[in-house]
């Protein structure tokens, strides 16, 4: 099933939900294939890293290759134009700069856990933070970046491909919120989008989804790990060794339920990022998205 502008509308929507499909399936085998680990810290590693990466790059082969005929380079899957030692620095310090900015502008109480917390805990935190950071970066990147983006592009343009799975990105996190309003709601809206769109554009300015998996690596160490972390569900007082609680009233300054992932503070990080990305675009890039 080779995609182009002529392809029907209903084979692209059947090979998204195919993508779709391989996330949710590779979570649950991978979830099933690891319930015979009894320690923790060897179960979070096994699933995410060992399991759930492997079986979700192969399934996602062979639907390319028997579905839809794509080769991986087609969904960027090369080397980056750019230095990958480059994109790690970059995105080291953009994840340390919205880290800083974001606990300048919030009122935070610290909390340092490595000492009370048992051996257990702190190897758990540690490989809990490692697995998921990586094994959300990788899966996420290569599904959202790769695939979606590539077979929309190819039906649409470059603009659409980069907008509508950004939003998707930003949907399917609403189903991490512990609780709803409005507020929280649209913080998480808006912030999982323009995140999506920025590791979008950082795909296309390095037309590799690599410098992508990077950033998001560098970013979810920070904000979704056990180790060090900065947020605001009181439950991770305890739970993290380290731990930046946010006390700001305001759900603009600290991003609410969600935390501070979906601040005003980095909702405009990544506007800048998007905004320098594009300004560095070379004119043919530019071009594709101008269409």
């Amino acid at each position: 099933m080779n995609i182009n502008k002529s392809s029907k509308w209903w084979k692209i929507v059947l090979i998204i939900f195919g993508f779709f499909a391989i996330l949710i399936a590779s979570a649950l085998l991978s979830e099933a294939l690891s319930s015979f680990i009894k320690n923790p810290s060897l179960k979070i590693l096994f699933e995410e890293i060992i399991l759930r990466i492997p079986i979700t790059l192969f399934s996602l082969h062979l639907f390319a290759k028997m579905v839809i005929r794509a080769k991986p380079e087609e969904f960027r899957v090369k080397k980056p134009r750019q230095n990958i030692f480059l994109w790690s620095a970059i995105s080291l310090a953009f994840t340390l700069l919205v880290a800083f900015l974001i606990l300048a502008f919030n009122q935070f109480e610290f909390f340092n856990q490595i000492n009370s917390q048992s051996s257990q805990r702190f190897a758990y935190n540690i490989s809990a933070t490692l697995s998921m950071a990586l094994g959300a970066a990788v899966i996420e990147e290569i599904i959202f970046r790769g695939a979606i983006l590539s077979v929309l592009e190819k039906k649409l343009n470059l603009k659409v491909a980069i907008i509508i799975p950004s939003i998707f990105f930003g949907l399917i996190h609403l189903f991490m919120l512990n609780a709803f309003n409005f507020a929280d709601l649209l913080l998480l809206f808006l912030g999982g989008s323009l995140a999506g769109i920025m590791f979008s554009i950082v795909t296309i300015k390095s037309k590799s989804i690599f410098p992508a998996i990077i950033l998001h690596f560098a970013w979810n160490l920070f904000f979704s790990g056990k180790f060090i972390k900065i947020g605001t569900a009181a439950v991770d007082k305890i739970n993290s060794s380290i731990y930046f609680h946010l006390n700001e009233s305001s759900t603009f300054v600290n991003g609410g339920n969600f935390g501070p992932e979906v601040s005003g503070i980095a909702i405009l990080g990544y506007s800048l990022l998007i905004a320098i990305c594009y300004v560095t675009l070379d004119k043919s890039q530019k071009g594709l998205l101008c269409k």
